[in-house]
């Protein structure tokens, strides 16, 4: 069934469909068990919302369905059920300092660059140079323009500066 078809039906289960739209719905109906099936389900779709509807509810529906849920926990109050999570919060949260610290120390331990800081080490961070600075933005701008997912390794040229001579006008050999 087209898309076209489905907006159809399901413009058709919710309101009066008259004109150009009448004639294409009944000519539908006429030639696919699937477009009756799918009308008569939208219909009964429509009519439980329409049931339902946000002023359909009683006054003191609220109070009714918090009763339930207090029933069904066990007479536990809101402000048990805050404490209860509270409690839980606090092993999760000491358990998550644990960790945290524990990779640092981890990481501090195994860090390979000696000239890197302490807190670059513990946060695995790779020291970073201008120059890979340059060639990561230079991979960047590449994959971008090329649009293809992986582009292999390439030797990228420094940044030269701009307004001073990089090589002698003059050949040394």
């Amino acid at each position: 069934m087209l898309d076209d078809d489905l907006r159809l039906l399901t413009q058709a289960a919710t309101e009066e469909i008259q004109g150009v739209d009448a004639e294409r719905l009944k000519a539908l109906l006429e030639g696919s068990e699937e477009a009756r099936r799918a009308l008569a389900d939208l219909r009964v779709a429509a009519d439980t919302v329409a049931e339902t509807r946000f002023g359909s509810f009683a006054p003191g529906f609220a109070e009714g369905v918090m009763a339930r849920v207090t029933r069904a926990r066990g007479g536990a109050s809101s402000a048990q059920f805050a404490d209860s999570l509270v409690a839980v919060f606090y092993r999760v949260a000491v358990a998550g300092v644990i960790v945290a610290v524990g990779l640092g120390i981890l990481n501090v331990t195994r860090a390979s660059d000696p000239n890197g800081s302490v807190f670059d080490a513990a946060l695995a961070m790779p020291t970073v140079s201008f120059e890979s600075a340059y060639e990561m933005e230079a991979r960047a701008l590449l994959e971008s323009f090329m649009n293809v997912g992986e582009i292999s390794p390439v030797s990228l040229p420094a940044p030269q500066n701009v307004g001073t001579e990089s090589g002698s006008s003059g050949g040394s050999s």
